[in-house]
């Protein structure tokens, strides 16, 4: 009933995959012999930059960290929170810079830069620090369901015959088969209980957790997933219990379908489109420094 590891593991490379174009992107130096106040004013960035030339090399090393490594260790989620800090203070002391006039489109691009950096990097942080804890729950689901599996198995119903015999003892094979059916059945509910109680822990410790915007979908599934199956193991194990047992079989099928929905195509799908947003944010990043170069380019050649 959980969250495929194969389909978490490749949302977390693509995470990785996609990181390194934040990675290399830095303020670009623009030296001019001018002292324009657009010269001085992209001197006073370099000089910013260049006052956290060491912190911001710690950025680069948590990117390459992930990227070249695919560490997703706590201590890699660790220089995330450092480097996400970093990010912040190189964020402030561009924006106390005054900027001329000229340069006020390059400024609001320079910001914008860095706020999609420090978005971009604590999305990534977030999702090292969410991935090891969502991994733990989904492995214990997975020990849940294949004991639950097991207990099912060794409590099998006994399968009907035809009897043959004297009135008294087809009644005697009658409440024979009927106590060892009411045994099984009241084996395999308290099977599905115990299940139950398992799957209300998970959700409880899933809920105690923050996903990333990329992890957004699975978590949902698998919360709403666990949600479901808990609601249709206690009607199961209600109607296991009953002396009748008349719709078991139907119960057991809806029991079914809720534990795979976190695998379901929609669910699939909604994994896939927070993938593809995560990589528009980053062509954003992307499209953000493209523009800088523009820009730098023009206030060069209006300076001249």
């Amino acid at each position: 009933m959980t969250t495929s590891r194969t389909r978490l593991l490749t949302i977390g490379f693509a995470v990785a995959g996609g990181i390194v174009a934040i990675a290399l992107v830095v303020i670009p130096r623009h030296g001019s012999p001018h002292h324009s106040p657009v010269a001085r004013y992209i001197t006073s960035v370099d000089t910013v930059e260049s006052g956290l030339t060491f912190a911001l090399s710690k950025v680069q090393a948590a990117y390459q960290a992930v990227t070249i490594r695919h560490s997703m260790s706590p201590a890699t989620a660790k220089q995330f929170v450092t480097a996400e800090r970093t990010l912040q203070t190189l964020e402030a002391r561009i924006a106390k810079l005054e900027a001329p006039p000229a340069a006020t489109k390059l400024r609001a691009l320079l910001l914008r830069l860095v706020r999609q950096e420090i978005t971009a990097t604590h999305e990534v942080g977030t999702f090292l620090r969410f991935l090891p804890s969502f991994d733990a729950v989904l492995a214990d689901q997975r020990t849940a369901s294949s004991t639950l599996a097991k207990r099912v198995a060794a409590a099998t119903a006994p399968t009907p015959q035809k009897i043959h015999g004297t009135p008294a003892q087809v009644k005697q094979a009658q409440a024979a088969f009927s106590a060892a059916a009411t045994k099984a059945a009241l084996a395999q509910a308290d099977a599905v209980t115990v299940y139950d109680a398992a799957l209300a822990r998970e959700t409880r410790r899933l809920q105690a957790l923050s996903p990333p915007p990329v992890l957004q979908p699975a978590y949902s599934y698998q919360l709403t997933a666990l949600r479901r199956t808990e609601a249709a193991g206690a009607r199961l194990a209600a109607a296991l219990r009953a002396t009748t047992r008349t719709n078991v079989l139907q119960l057991s099928r809806a029991f079914a379908v809720a534990s795979r929905l976190s695998q379901s195509i929609a669910a699939q799908r909604a994994e896939i489109a927070a993938v593809k947003a995560y990589d528009a944010r980053l062509r954003a990043v992307g499209t953000t420094a493209a523009g800088i170069h523009t820009e730098l380019v023009r206030l060069q050649a209006n300076e001249h």
